[in-house]
């Protein structure tokens, strides 16, 4: 990428997709190396400097991401479990959002499990039962979590201009930190 690059310069190695789940350089760190239940954390460049007038050129906002999230959690907050990026130009009052989704579909099944049924049922009375639950209580028992690398263009629609922005992540009813990425052009 030769027509765009960023700040801190470890932004430029990160390889961002759908399927980039791996820890980096540029993945959040957590106090004492250890993530607390049911947070997410993400990282963005400072600064994305580009120039427009070259040839193939190609909008990105690196997010890389660091979460885990209490299977409580998740049974309760079901509904809000679409990883949805949030974005702001810090002079304007719209946010734009998108949802991260696999838009190429690897790993789709178009035939369901013989057990879905049964799973499904599982899975309701799981969603049932996490309606109960306090706060303090989705904070207990098992837990899964993950690393994201992601463009940000990929699931919004937004033009990429020059000023500086507001960047945040949400999904099982929680939102990230906020994180402010400025855009230069060249």
């Amino acid at each position: 990428m030769k027509n765009i690059h960023f700040i801190p310069k470890e932004f430029n190695e990160i390889k961002l997709g759908y399927y980039e789940t791996i820890e980096n350089e540029c993945s959040p760190t957590f106090l004492n190396g250890e993530i607390t239940l049911n947070t997410i954390t993400i990282n963005t460049p400072e600064k994305i400097v580009y120039k427009l007038h070259s040839d193939n050129f190609t909008p990105v906002i690196p997010v890389c991401a660091a979460y885990i999230i209490s299977l409580r959690r998740g049974f309760k907050y079901h509904k809000l479990s679409a990883k949805m990026l949030h974005i702001r130009k810090l002079d304007e009052e719209t946010v734009y959002s998108g949802e991260i989704i696999d838009k190429d579909r690897q790993y789709e099944h178009p035939e369901p499990h013989p057990r879905q049924r049964e799973r499904e049922r599982e899975r309701i009375a799981k969603e049932e039962e996490a309606q109960k639950y306090n706060d303090n209580e989705l904070n207990e028992g098992q837990a899964g979590g993950g690393y994201m690398n992601v463009n940000l263009m990929e699931y919004i629609d937004i033009p990429f201009k020059p000023g500086k922005y507001e960047v945040y992540l949400s999904f099982c009813g929680l939102e990230s930190n906020h994180t402010i990425v400025e855009i230069v052009e060249e």
